[in-house]
């Protein structure tokens, strides 16, 4: 699953309701958030690079 978001000089994106704290590299850029829901992990691009990493837990009922 991709995201675009656009982060703000509060550093806080919000994907499906959470929010999240990113570096702040990403401030004032558009960054792409990839969710591997079968590794549950969530990966955030800035220009092609990966600039961070963590484990995100899918609740396949809270989205069905």
């Amino acid at each position: 699953m991709h995201l675009i978001r656009f982060v703000r000089s509060n550093k806080v994106i919000s994907i499906f309701g959470e929010k999240l704290t990113v570096p702040e590299e990403a401030v004032y850029q558009y960054v792409k958030v990839t969710i591997n829901v079968k590794e549950q992990k969530l990966l955030l691009f800035l220009n092609g690079k990966v600039i961070d990493e963590r484990e995100y837990r899918y609740n396949k009922g809270l989205y069905d």
